[in-house]
């Protein structure tokens, strides 16, 4: 019973008993219309229907024996068939009417309560046993019907799960991609080295989010210095580094794993790396300890049905197997296609969610050599889930039922049964029908042949690594052949040559390695020889790059299992040498670099045939190929130059990169604002250095609105980057001073502080307290409630200047000074600050084009007529 139905029954309850009460209190209303009762009677009825009550109980508990038997031992299916038969309801009703005739019984006997009890407890009780045992007979006597309960039980049960956790995510993803503007990648680097891995804080604790101030002051730590001196007469070239975070909300942390991810093209001093590791550390936000996943909550209701196909397997009772084993492939793919309808999910726990829910099929695969009949039974099941997988409207299910044949046939090929021969025969014709008779009236035409195509090249690859060169070339006659007298578009065919291409260069890869398999497999590479002509060869290879989750092939030649050493890639080399040799014997003429990634893949052959240079002929096909791919590079690479060179400098990204340090300004305290600012300078004030200034010689692509070479710059990481640059700067320069105001610290402790704070009386609201991001962390009584309430009554300002210190200081009085943008031929004010920028285009480069970005402020700060500074220094950490 759901709770409104608890509350339904109990609201009935309150009402008979107080009906009951009237009717005992009041003999006229107890004997209304002259009724009587045979002494003794109400105590009769109350026997019958405990009676009743307990041969239900009974019936049910006899009905929970048969839970034991698969498919329904899966815990979820239990309460299921539970709610099917309605004994929530008998037990409920059934125990309140007990109750209620057992007051009516012993303390507040009456003929109308007599008969009211009998009316609306009694009869109901038998009314709902009836109903329970009739259900529950006849879901017992329908195998199918109970199948089906049992797969509707599951679905409800692990979607309703699933989909509290996806908006759980979907609601923390939102937040980490909020993020974004400060810096944060969600995933990979695109385009660096990656110098830093920072592990996890803490394991085994579910992963909620990061804390975004804190996260601000991490990203800072990354940006360039500001010269106290004033910008330079010279650039300084700058690319931006960038954090990318390697954790998903909602999961569950393990030891060594890596939280954020640095990249960075230089490497990171010592002293920044440990900083950035435990400032990136402490913006880890976790959830309670007892947080529990829905995936840990789910993977026990699976096993119990895993386990169940296993021990029918072995029993020889396949019907059960066979019924088991189609509830589980239900389950999946209805799961799958409840998690595809959320909306809050997002792209990598989706990612995570697939294999979690596939490793269940794919573990009781293993059990196909048990028998003949048991990989029948597998390779229908497989069969059966392929042929409807398009209905479910996702590649990614399709390749998933997909791999189920590659799983088969990489456990029978270890099978030495006669019959294992015709297992992998009937797995070829039944890939090669679904690529070329099921799949094509699919909506997702080519992908979906694409993805039979390549499971072709899978279990090919299987087939040589086991040492089954019959099994392989079977499998590879087969891929050849596929689409060859129908293919629409021409699709089908680009990925078959796409595959022979890579079987070819990972044979020779193979070879390369000594691999005692490798010399036996001439006649398959004799097979795999793609034909075509040059721009059918140079597309099979597009199709080969351009691999998804189902053909990774840059993955082969990592060892499954056991440690990996750390080598260099090769099987890309060696898929370039069979392209180079196809596009040499290929017929027509070498296309033209039409862009960036044609001219790459020409550069990339051209270098290899140099390197190789196995056709020494001056006239023959490789010295033919290799002025054609010379030349096609060239043309591209001057044109892109120019390209880039004429582009005009884009006004609107110029005031995309002001925008964003005004937009980075606004977003935090800055401790430059919170000092009184006059017009004219003290003559106290030291005016040596009085500009700050960045001048730095960027890529054009940041300042131009077309896109060249496949690179994307955005100018709002420059505006970021030159805002915190300037806004560190300011705190450097006036944290100098307060800290000449007061040469002498005193020790930071929880008494101190809070001395120095309450001594101020009323005029602390003009006080500024200025502390390290993240607080004294090494003040053991940072976080007591006295201090909090202290400092409560203060500004609370954070800076990366500071770190194990604290200064407490008027803000009125303690200090002085003059800002404003910094006046120079070329630079202008961004509005809303005091800063100065400017883009010159005035960078003369040999290689790719670059222009000039200068930027400036005019910045003095001196004490104040009165200073009054207190600082505070952590015991554990004594200045020089």
């Amino acid at each position: 019973m759901k709770s409104p139905d608890v509350v339904f029954v109990a609201c009935l309850f309150l009402v008979s008993a107080l009906g009951l009460v009237l009717a005992y209190i009041d003999p006229a209303v107890g004997a209304l219309g002259g009724l009587t009762v045979v002494v003794g009677s109400d105590g009769v009825l109350w026997q019958v229907q405990t009676t009743f009550l307990s041969v239900g109980f009974a019936g049910l508990a006899i009905a929970a024996q048969l839970f034991a038997e698969a498919p329904t031992a899966v815990g979820a299916s239990r309460s299921s068939v539970l709610d099917h038969v309605r004994a929530g309801w008998f037990v409920g009703v059934g125990l309140t009417a007990n109750l209620i005739i057992a007051v009516q019984t012993a303390w507040l006997p009456s003929p109308i309560g007599a008969l009211g009890v009998s009316l609306f407890w009694f009869l109901p009780t038998v009314a709902l046993l009836v109903n329970s045992s009739i259900r529950l007979v006849a879901l017992f006597g329908n195998p199918s019907r109970l199948d089906e309960v049992v797969r509707t039980s599951l679905v409800d049960t692990l979607a309703r799960r699933l989909e509290l956790t996806a908006k759980s995510q979907g609601e923390s993803q939102r937040r980490l991609k909020s993020l974004a503007k400060l810096g944060l990648r969600l995933g990979d680097l695109t385009e660096r080295t990656a110098v830093l891995n920072v592990p996890v804080p803490r394991a085994g604790l579910v992963f909620k989010g990061v804390k975004p101030q804190v996260l601000s002051h991490a990203l800072a730590l990354l940006a360039p210095a500001v010269a106290t001196g004033g910008a330079g007469p010279m650039g300084t070239a700058y690319s931006p580094a960038q954090v990318s975070i390697e954790l998903l909300p909602g999961e569950r942390t393990r030891f060594g794993q890596t939280a954020f991810r640095v990249g960075s093209d230089r490497p990171l001093p010592d002293e920044l790396r440990n900083r950035l590791i435990r400032t990136l550390q402490a913006s880890v936000d976790f959830e309670s300890a007892d947080v529990v996943t829905p995936e840990e909550e789910t993977d026990r209701e699976i096993a119990n049905l895993k386990d169940a196909i296993g021990v029918s397997l072995r029993t020889g009772a396949f019907g059960t197997a066979e019924r088991a084993l189609k509830l589980l492939s239900d389950v999946v793919r209805s799961v799958w296609i409840s998690r595809s309808d959320t909306a809050e999910s997002s792209k990598r726990p989706n990612t995570r969610q697939r294999d979690w829910l596939f490793r269940s099929i794919w573990e009781v695969e293993q059990d196909a050599t048990l028998s003949s009949r048991s990989a029948d039974l597998f390779i229908n099941q497989a069969m059966t889930r392929a042929i409807e997988a398009p209905k479910v409207n996702s590649i990614a299910y399709v390749e998933e039922c997909l791999r189920s044949f590659e799983h088969l046939w990489s456990e029978i090929l270890v099978d030495e049964r006669s019959s294992s021969e015709r297992h992998l025969n009937r797995i070829c014709t039944c890939i090669q029908n679904l690529a070329e008779y099921s799949f094509p009236f699919a909506d997702l035409r080519s992908e979906l042949q694409s993805r039979a195509v390549w499971s072709f090249v899978a279990i090919v690859k299987l087939s040589v690594e086991a040492g089954r060169p019959d099994s392989a070339v079977r499998a590879a006659q087969e891929l050849v052949g596929l689409f060859e007298y129908g293919d629409h578009k021409e699709s089908g065919r680009a990925d078959v040559r796409a595959g022979q291409l890579v079987l070819s260069g990972w044979l020779r890869y193979r070879r390369s390695r000594d691999d005692q398999h490798g010399t036996t497999y001439f006649a398959l590479e004799t097979i795999l020889v793609p034909n075509g002509s040059k721009k059918e060869i140079l597309r099979a290879r597009e199709v080969a790059e351009a691999a998804t989750s189902h053909s990774r092939w840059d993955w082969w030649e990592l060892d499954d299992g056991g440690s990996r050493r750390v080598r260099t890639m090769q099987l890309g080399r060696y898929v370039d040498q069979v392209e180079l040799e196809a596009l040499a014997k290929a017929r027509g003429s070498l296309p033209e670099a039409a862009n960036q990634t044609i001219s790459s893949t020409y550069e990339r052959l051209l270098r290899l045939a140099e390197e190789t240079g196995t056709d020494e002929s001056e006239t023959g096909p490789n010295a033919t190929l290799k002025e054609a791919l010379a030349a096609r590079v060239q043309e591209w690479q001057h044109a892109e130059r120019e390209r880039l060179g004429r582009e005009p400098i884009s006004r609107g990204r110029v005031e995309r990169i002001a925008a964003s340090i005004r937009e980075t300004f606004k977003a935090g305290t800055r401790l430059a604002e919170v000092i009184p600012t006059v017009q004219r300078q003290s003559s106290k004030a030291e005016s040596a250095r009085p500009i700050l200034g960045m001048n730095l010689r960027v890529p054009r692509d940041y300042v131009v609105d077309r896109v060249f070479n496949n690179t994307y710059a955005d100018p709002s990481d420059l505006g970021r980057m030159i805002a915190r640059g300037f806004q560190d700067a300011e705190d450097a320069k006036i944290v100098d001073v307060l800290r000449s105001v007061s040469p002498f610290p005193s020790a930071a402790n929880e008494a101190a502080i809070i001395r120095a704070i309450k001594d101020l009386g009323s005029a602390a609201r003009n006080f500024a307290f200025l502390t390290p991001y993240g607080g004294l962390d090494d003040l053991d009584e940072w976080y007591s409630r006295d201090l909090a309430e202290a400092l409560e009554s203060v500004e609370r300002i954070e800076t990366g200047a500071l770190e194990h210190e604290a200064i407490l200081f008027d803000r009125n009085s303690s200090l002085k000074s003059v800002r404003r943008p910094e006046a120079k031929n070329g630079l202008e004010t961004v509005g809303g600050t005091t800063i100065s920028l400017g883009v010159f285009d005035d960078v003369v480069s040999d290689g790719e084009p670059q222009v000039r970005l200068e930027s400036g402020e005019y910045f003095v700060v001196w004490p104040g007529p009165k200073p009054r500074v207190v600082r505070f220094v952590s015991d554990l950490w004594a200045p020089e």
